[in-house]
């Protein structure tokens, strides 16, 4: 993923100095940029569920049982993903 980024970055980079020098941006900047971020997103999203490394408020969170950790997990996943 690291390296996802620093394509990113490059891309990023090229366009700035593109429209420096032309002012005009590049017709492909936008459409590589919005692809990288958005593998990224989703590979980077997969790995924090993986090893369950996401943000979320533990105060309430930890008193929770078990069970309603896991039904707030899905509620908030599917509420999250799907839009």
């Amino acid at each position: 993923m690291m390296w996802l980024f620093i394509a990113l970055t490059l891309s990023v980079l090229i366009d700035m100095i593109w429209r420096y020098l032309t002012g005009s941006s590049t017709v492909w900047a936008f459409d590589v940029n919005y692809m990288i971020y958005a593998v990224n997103f989703m590979l980077a999203g997969g790995f924090c569920m993986l090893h369950d490394k996401h943000v979320r408020v533990d105060a309430f969170y930890n008193m929770m049982p078990i069970r309603a950790q896991g039904i707030v997990e899905i509620i908030f996943y599917l509420f999250l993903l799907f839009p």
